[in-house]
């Protein structure tokens, strides 16, 4: 088994039956690191927003509905994009 199975075993009531499934379980997004940084204060509205992926991501997946800047709740309007070669997803903010 590799660091990410999980292993499902399960017995009849007479311990004569032992039937084992393995699940790869896949990790969630990670994070390593984004600009600004976290909690940080003071940041220009026209700062691009930069997030850097520590697995390759799915390009397909990242569009402005999955990834979001929020302004008290609600979403930011902008432009979302994914370069795959650095594993980097960029949100431009549109114009004020």
């Amino acid at each position: 088994m590799g660091a990410n199975d999980l292993a499902i075993i399960a017995y009849d009531g007479f311990n004569t039956t032992r039937k084992e499934i393995t699940i790869n379980v896949v990790n969630g997004v990670s994070i390593a690191g984004t600009t600004p940084a976290a909690n940080q204060t003071d940041v220009s509205e026209s700062t691009t927003v930069l997030v850097d992926f520590v697995s390759p991501m799915d390009a397909a997946t990242i569009s402005k509905t999955t990834f979001q800047l929020l302004d008290g709740g609600k979403p930011v309007d902008g432009t979302v994009t994914y370069n795959s070669a650095v594993n980097r997803a960029f949100f431009f903010r549109r114009a004020i």
